[in-house]
């Protein structure tokens, strides 16, 4: 039995003959940069982030550069467990 071809049939034009997608875990590329461990303080610099958005401000920042935030909790997230 052949494997099916991970190609999808609607691209962005700059992805149109890049070929097949490759799967990965999503753990190959980002780390866990949270734990909920962060406390918010008045007159703190760094904003803090929660499932709805900036939900306070912290006195260190939690992460340097570009991330992208994944709530695990929340309203925003519809987990119903």
């Amino acid at each position: 039995m052949s494997r099916q071809k991970l190609i999808p049939d609607l691209r962005f034009p700059e992805f149109k003959n890049e070929g097949e997608w490759e799967e990965s875990e999503l753990g190959n590329f980002c780390f866990n940069i949270s734990s909920g461990k962060d406390k918010n303080y008045e007159g703190g610099e760094f904003e803090l982030y929660g499932s709805t958005g900036i939900i306070g401000k912290s006195k260190n920042p939690s992460y340097n550069g570009d991330h992208i935030l994944v709530a695990r909790v929340g309203a925003k997230c519809k987990h119903s467990g």
